[in-house]
């Protein structure tokens, strides 16, 4: 396969997410599990009932006290296997803590730490106006923790609890549903469109640019005088070695044009990943030794395999390296880890990504959890999750 570009990256720093209208966001939230965190006493009763009634209008799922009545099992495990079937985890925060347990943490910080190990978004919202004496000890250090960690917001009341929960749920719709792409060295937000007639592929790039460099680089594709090398197409799970075919560029404002790119699947000869057992680790066990390497910067294996080591190397620097280097955060970094992940263990390994879910980023890392399947004859499944760093962050 060829090397895929990631020494001299074009990124669209500028790229914001496309908005979602009301029915795609009715839709998302049909398919999806929130999960509403919080204290049941009276402060904090109202705002859990706004958020419920205001989860249900839009038809989605919410998992909380008033949704959940435990029957053969302790209320706590209860909620922590609620947390371990929702998609989104909401915290409300008041001026009370909770009663510490065994564990030496309130039922809601358990809670809260189980959203973190899943990786699932963590929303949390704290109430405005309230002064640190009005407020539990434990409840303010555990506050301080989480704000480097979690995205945060204040409420005034019910009515502004439920117009920021909303606000913020579309920010992470609009997120999830545009997709990043890399055509070269070009990172850019877009959609491509694969057709497939008589063993001839096509594909159909789109992508809406406000970024002059982004513009440079895209219009001059196919251009002798370019030094991008558009050779490889790679977006959602998918990867391919292309050829330019054609490029259009159309005005949509002063600054932003949309462009329409054609490239066509290029067989090459060294698409040859390949999967072997070396020093008795079979192809498996080296695609999340890699992973471990490529994704979490983690150390090699004991030197004493050595072509294991050789063979699990990542053959660029490891993701961490290159979010630091193009000083990639937040939305960016969810898609630089998507398009790395992709590229690499489809070049390095035989076999098909059944998962990948990508986010949300933190101010120090990016949570990824991935499944990908083996071509061998025991179709052997690699699991592969855990947190990206973001040095420096």
């Amino acid at each position: 396969m060829n090397a895929p570009q990631w020494d001299n990256l074009i990124l669209d720093r500028s790229a914001v997410p496309t908005p979602i209208d009301d029915g795609q966001f009715r839709a998302w939230m049909s398919r999806h599990r929130i999960f509403v965190s919080s204290l049941m006493d009276g402060e904090m009763t109202p705002f859990r009932s706004a958020v419920r009634s205001w989860i249900l209008e839009w038809d989605g799922h919410p998992v909380m006290w008033e949704e959940i009545t435990p029957q053969d099992e302790r209320p706590q495990t209860a909620f922590i296997d609620g947390v371990n079937q929702s998609d989104v985890f909401v915290l409300l925060l008041g001026t009370r803590y909770g009663i510490p347990d065994a564990s030496g943490y309130s039922p809601t910080h358990q809670e809260a730490n189980q959203a973190k190990v899943r990786g699932i978004p963590r929303l949390l919202f704290d109430r405005e106006g309230l002064n640190p004496s009005e407020r539990a000890g434990m409840l303010i250090d555990w506050l301080k923790s989480m704000y480097v960690e979690v995205s945060t917001g204040k409420f005034t009341d019910a009515n502004d609890l439920v117009r920021r929960l909303e606000r913020r749920l579309r920010e992470l719709v609009s997120q999830q549903e545009t997709t990043w792409l890399k055509l070269g060295p070009i990172v850019v937000p877009g959609t491509v469109r694969q057709v497939t007639s008589s063993g001839d592929t096509e594909f159909f790039i789109s992508a809406r640019v406000t970024d002059p460099t982004i513009q440079r680089a895209l219009s001059d594709l196919g251009n002798y005088r370019s030094d991008v090398n558009p050779d490889r197409l790679t977006w959602g799970t998918r990867t391919f070695a292309v050829s330019l075919e054609n490029v259009e560029s159309n005005p949509i404002s002063a600054s932003t044009h949309e462009f329409v790119i054609t490239c066509r699947f290029r067989p090459d000869r060294a698409d040859s990943p390949m999967n072997f057992a070396v020093e008795d680790i079979d192809p498996a066990e080296q695609a999340e030794i890699w992973g471990r390497r490529a994704l979490f910067g983690q150390a090699g294996i004991d030197r004493s395999y050595r072509a294991v080591d050789h063979h699990t190397a990542p053959e660029y620097e490891p993701l961490p390296n290159l979010l630091q280097r193009y000083g990639a955060s937040g939305w960016l970094a969810e898609g630089m880890t998507r398009l790395y992940f992709v590229e690499r263990i489809l070049s390095k390994y035989e076999g098909s990504i059944e998962r990948l879910d990508v986010g949300p980023a933190t101010s120090s890392s990016v949570h990824i959890h991935a499944l990908f399947r083996m071509s061998t004859h025991e179709r052997r499944d690699v699991d592969i999750q855990g947190n990206v760093p973001i040095p420096n962050g």
